[in-house]
């Protein structure tokens, strides 16, 4: 991610909001056994969000009918992510006023989603972006054989990994009987795959 998010605009269900104290009861159990009991009624909802707040819209059912509800950003204290057979996230809010102090449950229909707005309530609570964890690059690079074809003596059938005589220039790639050009007399030359 280049830039941060501070816009948010997703589809989701609302579970809606628990009245509970977040200081003495919290943690995954908790949070997770509210979704378990509100389960049911979950209704669709806009998800928009700023750095300022969070707007729900429900989008199902008459245009008189429908809410809006406004959670202030600076009010979210933490949150819970569920990444089960459905995508929770359960964030809590700690409120000036104690009737409007507890967790708001939302889910997700993809993985994406719940992890960008895992990401925007990241930098609301924190400040900042999750770090990432980089791809696991591979400290060497395989070995083009070009034209010289592996022997079956060479390589065992029931692995990839070669014998112990089989030796590779780490710096041409070409076999061990031959001395490349490039290669100074110097240096190592070959080593053991």
């Amino acid at each position: 991610m280049a830039h941060t998010p501070i816009r948010f605009e997703e589809i989701g269900y609302n579970f809606g909001f628990t009245q509970i104290n977040p200081n003495s009861s919290k943690g995954y159990y908790v949070v997770y056994r509210l979704f378990m009991q509100r389960m049911e009624e979950g209704s669709l909802v806009l998800i928009r969000g700023n750095e300022d707040k969070i707007v729900l819209k429900d989008i199902e059912g008459p245009v008189e009918e429908r809410e809006k509800v406004t959670i202030f950003c600076p009010d979210i204290k933490n949150f819970y992510k569920f990444n089960l057979n459905h995508k929770l996230v359960g964030f809590s809010i700690q409120a000036n006023r104690r009737s409007k102090t507890g967790y708001w449950l939302l889910a997700f229909e993809r993985e994406g989603q719940l992890q960008a707005f895992c990401d925007f309530l990241t930098w609301v609570v924190y400040g900042r972006l999750p770090r990432r964890r980089q791809a696991v690059r591979h400290t060497y690079s395989p070995i083009s054989r070009g034209r010289w074809p592996v022997r079956q003596s060479q390589a065992s059938s029931r692995s990839r990994h070669y014998s112990s005589d089989s030796f590779y220039c780490t710096s041409c790639e070409r076999p061990r009987p031959q001395r490349c050009a490039s290669c100074t007399g110097k240096q190592t030359h070959y080593s053991y795959y």
